[in-house]
């Protein structure tokens, strides 16, 4: 049952994206601390998978769709919108929240990179929509931990959007250059600057043996994803399996070092997420035993706390998994992102004061990733200073969410 004391969060991914587990786990437990007694009802696209799995108290999910790309009801609510300037919410994902939200404290987006156009216009009008839903319903609506991306090669959904940031109860963003842009949109009275909240996501030793040979120590970590093929125009499936192996193999022969890779986004079956690490590691894994190498993967099995454990011990990491390399850097560890958005240069930034570090998928090369590694271990000690200093602080961002969050909830 939903009640005064329940709040409704939408927006995050299942846990077999560890990413998305990091965030909700951490979202949770930070939550508890200033709600101790809440109900959090956490809409899921898998939700009767991580409930059996759910281990934090008084979480309940509940299943929703997001609405696929393509001729789907969210289609036909964009090409209303572009056609009439009408907003009119057809998706089974907003008839959740609105029936939801009356039953509920507030309703929480778990913002990520989803407030802007990185993933396409239908995507930003989706979350739009479960925002309208909530104020619609009377509940106030609040943006959680987001990045806010460029919204001006879609001036009328620019629109649509400062309207709706203006009418969010608060907006909660990740990053300088969020809050920089909303300034620049005129939205500001209701925005505060925190941290995301894997930040504060503490590391827990794997209790299985590692299928690695060397330490952990001496060895760069690798993840690639294989939906940057077709984000950074880099060809099909097998083109970026080719790429994955060519920059390992590249990479051991330039550094010397083991490599391990590192699986963040998995799915049980494999079908149930077609951007599988899973699976797409495991084929680079076999492209490179055909050139006589043995390179190791993460089991899939290792939850997002396992993972960052892992990753604080690593010589470097190589990471296209924005919330992996908040767990690389979290724990002290360089790191050569690999990116699709504004959120990639925006975590460095925070973290480093720059973006020497970051490579935009589509100008990913062999040659580009291994001069970036190379720069990155020659500058290891002044990195890993910088982070010792700079993560507490970020962490101390990351907690002040829950702060503004119970001054926002007070009435």
């Amino acid at each position: 049952m939903t009640s005064e004391l329940s709040l409704l969060v939408v927006g995050n991914g299942p846990y077999a994206n560890r990413g998305c587990e990091a965030i909700a786990k951490s979202s949770f437990r930070l939550i508890r601390k200033h709600f101790p007694t809440i109900q959090i009802v956490n809409a899921n696209e898998q939700a009767a998978i991580d409930q059996v799995d759910e281990s934090e108290p008084a979480v309940i999910h509940v299943p929703y769709k997001l609405a696929s790309f393509g001729r789907s009801r969210l289609w036909f609510s964009e090409v209303l919108f572009r056609k009439t300037g009408l907003v009119c919410d057809f998706t089974t994902a907003g008839k959740l929240v609105r029936e939801y939200a009356s039953k509920s404290r507030a309703v929480l987006s778990m913002g990520g990179d989803l407030y802007g156009l990185s993933h396409g216009a239908q995507c930003l009008l989706q979350y739009i929509f479960l925002g309208e839903a909530a104020m619609a319903a009377r509940r106030p609506f609040i943006i959680w931990g987001a990045t806010i991306g460029s919204l001006e090669e879609e001036p009328r959904l620019k629109k649509l959007a400062i309207e709706h940031f203006k009418r969010s109860k608060l907006i909660l963003v990740r990053d300088e250059h969020s809050l920089e842009y909303l300034k620049t949109l005129g939205v500001r009275e209701n925005v505060r600057l925190v941290a995301d909240p894997a930040f504060l996501l503490d590391p827990v030793e794997p209790q299985i043996i590692l299928p690695v040979r060397e330490p952990l120590e001496e060895t760069i970590g690798f993840n690639l994803a294989a939906s940057y093929g077709l984000i950074g125009g880099l060809g099909n499936f097998r083109d970026m399996v080719k790429l994955g192996a060519d920059c390992v193999q590249e990479l051991m022969q330039y550094t010397g070092r083991p490599v391990v890779m590192v699986p963040h986004v998995v799915a049980f079956p494999p079908e149930a997420c077609p951007d599988n690490d899973t699976v797409f590691h495991a084929l680079i894994r076999e492209a490179l035993l055909e050139r006589g190498l043995d390179v190791p993967v993460l089991p899939s099995s290792l939850r997002s706390w396992e993972i960052k454990w892992v990753l604080g011990r690593l010589k470097a990491y190589v990471g296209s998994r924005w919330h992996s390399t908040v767990g690389s850097m979290g724990c002290g560890t360089p790191t050569v992102s690999i990116g699709f958005s504004e959120k990639t240069p925006a975590l460095n930034t925070l973290l480093l004061g720059h973006t020497k570090y970051c490579v935009h998928c589509k100008n990913l090369t062999v040659q580009t990733l291994v001069e970036l590694v190379e720069s990155l271990l020659e500058e290891e000690a002044t990195i890993r200073d910088i982070l010792r200093k700079r993560v507490p602080e970020i962490c101390e961002m990351a907690n002040s969410a829950g702060l503004y969050l119970k001054e926002a909830l007070k009435e």
